[in-house]
């Protein structure tokens, strides 16, 4: 199927924001080292790229049932910022901004490059609608815009619209997720755990007919050196970094329950929406083969539990592990790993596959790191008007050898402070994982205390 069909079915995988009334956008924040971006070129290269995928040359119908071909150029702005109180004031106010849903005209997604001289960088940043995007889609977005850029005599070929994705979402789901009602109650449940779980507070919405709420992020990072050795802990205690962030976020948690003076009773669940893609989707930047884990987000609740205060933190990991594979080998219909097994094997996809961009979080992608004089060394993600539910989201990233954390929110004090304190706990849990002798129980993290001293430095009780 292409563009010039009357209409393109929309792939059944992002129902949320019509199901939810929402207008859930991507942005991408991405930190490029190397001479400040030139206008033209940039726009020549956002040009070529759109070319290159259907996906960014649609909008949706007044009903939001089906994609339609629309000839307007993705907007391109860059400014120049001057120091970090006004980019922070920029990247709050693209936070804030909307796409241009059900326009005629326009696409829906949109560039904006902030050149930060006190940096001596880039911050270049993506947004796109999440009907015709995914979190990895951003990652194939921008490898094809710096590769357009550095060289546009070598611009890839546009590539055909997936018309079977639907169908496949369907077979690997099961007919009876495919219900509007079912999808809707099942995301809304879903983030609604949340609240039954971390102190949140839920804004109230503007209209009936509007459920959006306005959301900020936390942004945190640990550099390649100190991952570096989290990585190789890992390997040591025989798990992923993948099990060990769920583990770590689990931990912090419960530590924020019971700071805030509510019992853990257990066995202590924390039920979440959580999706953990086992691919490997970083090449040559950072391949920790098949068992890595990049994205923490969608639609996968994490059903193992916390039995008691003498839990530890890799020995519950290792279990968080034996429940992914389980789930796996038993080919579970609703766990998000599944459907993505089940679209690999069905489309039999190539080794170096960088393509439509609703399923881009399927197969092995060559991103890299460096082009031409441009060098990405961060690299972030958040969502923008996620739907009014008390919803957290954490984010990962891995760029350069670094990890790169997020941490979105439904903006109002109380939910700033959790989500930072939570942010902070899991980040800095694992930047003293390779520091800890031996393994430690939730009993000793609960009363864990640290000094400031310059850095931080950990201290059990």
């Amino acid at each position: 199927m292409t563009l010039t069909t009357e209409k393109l079915n929309r792939p059944v995988g992002w129902l949320e924001d019509t199901l939810a009334r929402g207008n859930l956008n991507i942005v991408a924040i991405v930190k490029l080292e190397g001479p400040e971006l030139e206008m033209p070129r940039l726009e020549a290269a956002v040009a070529a790229t759109q070319r290159r995928h259907a996906n960014l040359r649609v909008n949706l119908t007044a009903d939001a049932t089906h994609f339609v071909g629309v000839s307007g150029a993705a907007p391109v702005s860059v400014y120049t910022v001057s120091d970090e109180t006004v980019l922070h004031s920029q990247l709050r106010h693209l936070q804030h901004a909307t796409l241009p849903l059900f326009s005629k005209l326009l696409p829906l997604w949109r560039i904006d490059s902030f050149r930060a001289e006190f940096i001596h960088a880039t911050v270049f940043c993506i947004s796109i609608h999440h009907a015709v995007a995914d979190g990895t889609s951003v990652y194939v977005l921008l490898n094809d815009i710096l590769s357009a850029y550095t060289s546009p005599d070598s611009i890839s070929p546009p590539l055909p619209f997936l018309a079977d994705v639907a169908s496949l979402s369907a077979q690997a789901f099961g007919p009876n997720l495919l219900d509007d009602n079912a999808v809707l109650n099942k995301l809304i449940a879903a983030r609604k755990t949340w609240k039954a779980t971390l102190p949140t507070e839920i804004p109230p919405v503007q209209h009936d007919h509007d459920t959006r709420a306005k959301n900020a992020f936390f942004l945190r990072d640990i550099p390649a050196d100190v991952f570096a050795q989290v990585l190789q802990r890992c390997h040591q205690e025989r798990i992923t970094v993948g099990m060990l962030l769920l583990a770590a976020l689990h931990f912090s948690v419960a530590r924020i329950v019971s700071s805030k003076g509510q019992q853990l009773v257990f066995p202590w669940y924390f039920p979440h929406d959580l999706d953990v893609n086992l691919r490997r989707r970083f090449g040559n930047v950072m391949d920790l083969g098949k068992d890595h884990v990049g994205l923490l987000i969608g639609m996968m609740g994490i059903d193992v539990a916390i039995e008691s205060k003498d839990d530890t933190l890799f020995d519950f990991a290792r279990r968080i592990g034996n429940w992914m594979y389980e789930g796996l080998a038993a080919k579970l219909p609703h766990k998000y790993h599944v459907a993505n097994q089940r679209y690999d094997i069905e489309v039999g996809v190539p080794i170096t596959r960088t393509t439509d961009l609703n399923f881009s979080n399927v197969g092995v992608y060559p991103f890299r790191t460096e082009y031409g004089d441009l060098v990405v060394t961060e690299f972030h993600e958040v969502g923008v008007w996620c739907p009014a539910v008390g919803t957290h989201v954490f984010l990962i990233n891995t760029v350069n050898e670094r990890l790169c954390c997020s941490w979105v929110y439904e903006e109002s004090t109380e939910n700033a402070n959790v989500a930072k304190e939570l942010l902070d706990s899991v980040v800095d849990l694992l930047e003293h994982v390779p520091q800890l002798p031996t393994d430690f129980t939730l009993d000793e993290f609960l009363n864990i205390k640290y000094l400031v001293t310059g850095s931080k430095t950990w201290k059990m009780n």
